[in-house]
């Protein structure tokens, strides 16, 4: 059900998410494309720990403990180390390539919304993974008239797409809040809070591949100083984002598995996703010049880096999925003695 329901949505998404992709990539020059993708790199490094306790509370969620409360005040704890290490980011940057140190300030706001997001996200999809499809579409569809008032009438440019997304990524929250306030409950635990940062090795480390996977981004700002590169990255990132859709498919399966450990579960999911995957990848490396066009005639050049996104996107489509099927039939973490 809430599968179905993730995939219906992501396919209406594709539709609003483009309309608000091309506007972006239409009125931004490619120095502020350019920096439009390292500001969301750089968000990306500095809320590398919130795994820490997303990754646990949903986990805990799943298996009927109540750390709703706790996960969300942690988060909001956690959040202003993460803030302050924007910021260092944020000064460094704008002196490097050159660029508007106001622009990247106003980025700072979305480290925080990361970060409760990410808490709600956790508890949405150990009891209610519906509330998150429904939080996509309000964000999704509020973008729309917002980046039409603030980047295309008002000319505001990246000011205008950074505000776009901040107030669009409130009315998200402030959705996804009421759809799972029945499940901010309890009080706040020390005793789980203890144990998360106990454990945060494991969940660092494993998260710590894709920050370095990541640093391509931040190595070619350093060494060429230029952020031209980075809007030919950004575009093929968001062409090869059409074939992650599909995994969509397997929203509510982590948690199914996680309270029930039926091999049936995953199987059927598995063929489901494969059913619309392989589709979608197909027509994403047929049309991917004809898409690079509709996004912005200049990015048209960058096509061979776009196929290879599309194929790198499919491949860890599968990866992820099979990451979270080991995680959810691992058990090891319900004795809390555990080492």
């Amino acid at each position: 059900y809430s599968g179905l329901i993730a995939f219906t949505v992501s396919i209406i998404s594709v539709i609003t998410g483009t309309i608000f992709v091309i506007m972006v990539t239409r009125r931004l020059s490619p120095e502020d494309l350019g920096l439009w993708t390292l500001i969301g790199t750089l968000v990306s490094y500095v809320i590398i720990i919130r795994p820490m306790i997303t990754y646990w509370s949903t986990r805990q969620l799943s298996r009927g403990e109540e750390v709703g409360k706790t996960t969300v005040f942690t988060s909001g704890l956690f959040s202003v180390f993460s803030t302050i290490g924007y910021l260092g980011f944020a000064f460094y940057f704008a002196i490097t390539t050159n660029s508007d140190l106001n622009v990247i300030l106003l980025a700072t706001i979305l480290v925080p919304l990361s970060f409760f997001y990410n808490s709600f996200n956790s508890i949405a999809i150990a009891r209610r993974p519906q509330a998150i499809s429904y939080g996509l579409i309000i964000f999704e569809t509020v973008k729309i008239p917002l980046g039409l008032i603030l980047v295309v009438v008002f000319d505001l440019e990246i000011l205008g797409a950074i505000l776009t997304v901040i107030l669009a990524e409130f009315a998200r929250l402030s959705f996804v809040s009421i759809m799972i306030r029945k499940e901010i409950r309890g009080n706040i635990s020390i005793k789980y809070i203890r144990f998360w940062i106990q454990m945060s090795w494991l969940t660092i480390y494993q998260n710590f591949s894709g920050f370095i996977r990541t640093l391509d981004v931040v190595i070619f700002t350093v060494l060429t100083g230029s952020l031209i590169g980075l809007a030919y990255w950004g575009i093929a990132k968001t062409v090869s984002a059409l074939v992650s859709h599909s995994e969509k498919m397997t929203q509510g399966l982590y948690p199914k598995i996680l309270a029930t450990k039926k091999k049936e579960f995953a199987e059927e999911a598995m063929k489901r996703t494969m059913f619309l995957a392989i589709p979608t990848f197909s027509m994403t490396i047929i049309f991917v010049k004809p898409i690079l066009y509709i996004l912005n005639p200049v990015y048209v050049d960058g096509v061979l880096i776009a196929l290879v996104m599309t194929i790198r996107g499919f491949a860890f489509m599968f990866n992820n999925i099979s990451f979270e099927l080991l995680s959810a039939f691992d058990s090891v973490d319900e004795n809390k003695q555990t080492s």
